[in-house]
């Protein structure tokens, strides 16, 4: 019998003895899986495969935008956006400003709201929205350092503040109790140290709750020097009440269910070289930046390492699957849009095609996705996926897809 020691992730966790791991098992796709149990703790470890078996395609099924035409469906910035439960969408351009909702087949509703800082009203900044169970509308509106509440029908209900420094996308999360969570700084930042950030929490009238620190992870770096592929620690909050949290140094997670289980997720992954000419354009990047902020601003600069972090990012799907955004060999992208402007910074046009690993919730490594070129995926409902695709213009469409895996 094997012994393994648990690695204490979480403060109650206590070190135990585990039990002798499953033999390895395989279900459709051939997916070969290790389980062991570790005290609280659940560890999945895919072997190899998946259940899909193959990469899975995402078709798309619905385009809403146009290069020229009406305002509604001629967007600038597609800043948020989420889905809702019959198939439409909510969609957030900065440049307009416009909240507007879409129904299933593309067709414009309405827009609730207007540019302003009145009852209802926004600035051209959202860091999220979400959906109540009752259909309600949460808005973050960072312009005006708060959070809206629409009815369906576009009539603001409810406002309270939420002063916050920190701007970053889908930093608002409502889970099933209608329980509202804003991502925040909790601390000031300190030079080449990773952001304390976490979570502050209002119950559904708008109350304050409590302050969530960010989850501890075994192995958290304690040093950030701001370069593109540094290891950082990644987490998200479900519906829920999962906390899903890792460190980019290597493809493993956990679950930290809001029913006390903790599943531990491994993957094994082979290793990204950073390409030469991708490290020179990073690299002419930030001696472009240490000339603009003066000598003296940079202590130690950022570090282009040899090889990439496994994963870039850490996404929770409205019904609790997983999808990890690996790091992937770049590509040399032609396009106007990545060319030199005067006096601007040196372009990167090396670009990561976006590949996902998405995993059930329980651990289950489900398979593989690539995101369509020049598309940024950004709400994620079961084999459904909403998101962005630019056009050959650069105009943004928002874009629904089935993920086909069959």
């Amino acid at each position: 019998m094997r012994r393994r020691l648990a690695i204490p992730a979480l403060p109650a966790l206590l070190l135990a003895a585990g039990c002798a791991a499953d033999a390895p098992s395989s279900t459709a796709g051939d997916w070969r899986v290790e389980r062991d149990t570790i005290g609280d703790t659940i560890v999945v470890r895919t072997l190899g495969g998946s259940v899909w078996g193959r990469p899975a395609t995402l078709v798309e099924e619905l385009s809403i935008g146009a290069l020229e035409g009406e305002d509604e469906v001629t967007f600038g910035y597609v800043q948020e956006l989420a889905p809702d439960p019959e198939g439409g969408v909510y969609v957030f351009d900065a440049n307009a400003p416009a909240l507007r909702h879409f129904d299933a087949s593309g067709r414009y509703l309405r827009t609730l709201g207007r540019e302003g800082a009145g009852p209802g009203e926004y600035g051209k900044e959202s860091l999220g929205i979400a959906l109540r169970r009752d259909g309600r509308i949460v808005f973050r509106d960072a312009s005006n350092q708060r959070v809206i509440v629409y009815d369906p029908d576009g009539t603001p209900v409810a406002h309270w503040p939420v002063v916050s420094g920190l701007y970053t996308s889908k930093a608002l999360t409502v889970d099933t109790a209608d329980h509202v969570f804003v991502r925040d700084m909790l601390e000031f930042p300190k030079p080449n140290q990773p952001w304390k950030v976490g979570l502050l929490h209002f119950d559904p009238e708008g109350a304050f709750v409590d302050t969530i620190p960010s989850p501890p992870f075994a192995g958290e770096p304690t040093h950030d020097d701001g370069g593109p592929f540094t290891p950082r620690k990644l987490w998200a909050l479900n519906r829920f009440g999962d906390m899903i949290v890792g460190v980019g140094s290597r493809l493993a997670f956990e679950v930290r269910r809001s029913d006390g289980k903790v599943v531990r997720v491994e993957k094994p992954h082979d290793p990204v070289a950073v390409h030469p000419e991708e490290r020179a354009e990073w690299e002419a990047l930030f001696e472009w930046q240490r000339k603009r902020a003066g000598a003296g601003a940079f202590d130690v600069g950022p570090s282009i390492p040899d090889a990439k972090p496994a994963f870039q990012e850490i996404y929770a799907g409205e019904r609790g699957r997983i999808w990890v955004q690996r790091h992937t060999a770049a590509v040399k992208v032609e396009a106007e849009a990545r060319k030199a402007r005067p006096g601007g910074p040196p372009p990167i046009t090396w670009e990561e095609p976006a590949v996902f690993d998405v995993f059930d919730r329980d651990g289950t490594y489900l398979g593989e996705v690539h995101a369509p070129p020049r598309t940024t995926l950004m709400a994620f409902r079961g084999d459904t996926v909403w998101g962005v695709r630019r056009g050959e213009f650069d105009e943004p469409y928002v874009v629904r897809f089935r993920v086909d895996h069959e």
